[in-house]
């Protein structure tokens, strides 16, 4: 059985993610244009998905994708929006955080409030219409 990884650690992970498909690129001195806005957020949930297969994990990857995109891709943000609602139908909240830590990191985090923090942000945004 897989350990479960902590909802900071998934965090990082994605924004490493992200910053590596955005190094990607600079080529011979110039910036290349994006055919996407919000690509590389894309390229990152994109490498992370399967290294983070607990169901708890695919509902922090989608939040923290989501949270990144910022509604920049509604689209896509509909589409995470409804996996995230169905995570969370499928397992129930509850025993889905049932384990989340609310032990501080060094930096003065804890996974439980992050996690809430992400979760509060989608589930009460409406995409303009």
């Amino acid at each position: 059985m897989n350990q479960r990884k902590n909802f900071l650690y998934i965090r990082d992970a994605f924004l490493l993610e992200g910053f590596a498909c955005s190094t990607k690129r600079f080529h011979d001195g110039k910036i290349h244009r994006w055919v996407k806005d919000g690509e590389e957020w894309h390229g990152a949930y994109q490498a992370c998905k399967k290294e983070f297969s607990l169901p708890i994990e695919q509902l922090m990857l989608l939040l923290i994708y989501t949270v990144s995109l910022a509604g920049r891709d509604q689209e896509q943000h509909i589409i995470n929006k409804n996996k995230i609602d169905e995570i969370i139908e499928q397992y129930g909240l509850e025993n889905l955080i049932k384990d989340l830590s609310t032990e501080l990191d060094e930096d003065g985090r804890n996974e439980k409030t992050e996690f809430t923090i992400a979760l509060n942000a989608i589930l009460k945004f409406e995409l303009p219409k």
